[in-house]
């Protein structure tokens, strides 16, 4: 990439978590009691009015590190039982989806919300695909997920969804129509826009203080050629780059 181009490149996108649904006090004092204040969202709520946040990601920043950064601004963080106890505020997120237009528009239906699965797939540089916990993923591999059809929704708006279920969902699917050259395509465009080696960063849009990165623990394609893949993620990402 000559200078001319780098000129134009920004590492990083900005990420809406959206909160899905507030989280439930097992007991009195097990969420922290700041965290009453978004009680009132329910699955009904419109799109429109429910709460949401902007934080500016690099590509190695985690969905568990954005979801647990909103929960944190929001006032959401662990009560007294929870610390009593040693439970953490990233170990209640279980169920994981992504902002659906026009889906979502009029609300959530409960029972999709609690088909989200606990894993997403995850398409790795040497085109194997993985159920990889989401917590743990990358936008970077989001965004080349996303591309190739393996996530629904809008990846760089996930739901905040702190509610700990008696059960979770896996996504078992058949990756097969994946071939490594879409892959390639879809990774290099991805790669083209963001210099690999910039500093991590995630950073409320709006907000004074930039937050410290803490680590998270551990529909199919058309018949688009590869070239029109890697181009069409340069025109999405250059929307959503600041």
């Amino acid at each position: 990439m000559d200078n001319s181009e780098q000129e134009g490149v920004s590492d990083t996108i900005v990420v809406r978590p959206t909160l899905c649904w507030p989280p439930i006090f097992w007991m009195p004092d097990y969420w922290a009691e700041s965290a009453r204040e978004y009680q009132w969202v329910t699955p009904a709520t419109p799109l429109a009015d429910r709460p949401y946040l902007e934080f500016e990601v690099s590509l190695d920043v985690t969905l568990g590190e954005v979801l647990v950064a909103a929960c944190q601004a929001w006032g959401m963080v662990e009560g007294p039982h929870m610390k009593k106890t040693g439970a953490k505020l990233a170990d209640e997120f279980c169920r994981f989806g992504f902002v659906r237009i026009p889906d979502d528009e009029g609300g959530i239906d409960e029972q999709v919300g609690y088909k989200w699965p606990s894993t997403i797939r995850v398409v790795r540089d040497d085109g194997s695909v993985e159920n990889v916990p989401a917590m743990s993923v990358t936008f970077r591999e989001l965004l080349a997920s996303s591309s190739l059809g393996l996530v629904e929704g809008d990846v760089t708006r996930p739901y905040v969804y702190p509610v700990r279920p008696q059960g979770v969902t896996s996504v078992i699917s058949d990756f097969s129509h994946i071939s490594p050259d879409d892959v390639k395509a879809v990774y290099a465009g991805i790669d083209h826009l963001a210099r690999r080696e910039a500093s991590r960063i995630l950073h409320r849009v709006g907000a004074p203080v930039e937050m410290e990165v803490r680590q998270i623990g551990e529909t199919s394609m058309g018949p688009e050629t590869h070239t029109d893949k890697a181009g069409g993620i340069r025109g999405w990402w250059r929307d959503r780059r600041r």
